[in-house]
């Protein structure tokens, strides 16, 4: 199985629902993992809300912290803009430039699901 690796800040949001959409999208032998360099607590219910508008239901589980480790075996990482830039020890990674959102704002939450999603849809045919 060939790993990817989505990384944001809260891991909430943006690498959250990557995770989710390349996992519902790839094709056998790829996963993606998310985690975050300053994670929350908790996924919004307007993500989750978000995410069951296209057909799918989120793994609540709780957000998980970036360490270096998981890098070490992922085919492609995916750092979102704001993101902290985690150590990577010249380990090449993609920067994905997708606003980060307020937990409140629903509007900005399903444009950054619908910009993940496109980004997402074009690893995935990049991958076959």
């Amino acid at each position: 199985m060939k790993k990817i690796l989505f990384v944001c800040k809260g891991n909430a949001f943006r690498s959250r629902m990557a995770e989710e959409i390349f996992n519902a999208k790839a094709s056998d032998g790829w996963f993606a993992e998310s985690a975050g360099t300053q994670p929350w607590h908790r996924v919004c219910e307007n993500v989750q809300k978000a995410m069951r508008e296209i057909g799918i239901n989120m793994d609540i589980q709780k957000p998980r912290k970036f360490h270096s480790d998981m890098a070490k075996d992922a085919y492609k990482i995916i750092v979102f803009s704001d993101a902290i830039t985690p150590d990577l020890d010249g380990i090449e990674f993609i920067r994905w430039d997708v606003e980060n959102c307020t937990e409140e704002n629903g509007d900005c939450i399903r444009k950054g699901r619908d910009e993940i999603k496109k980004l997402v849809d074009e690893l995935v045919c990049s991958l076959e």
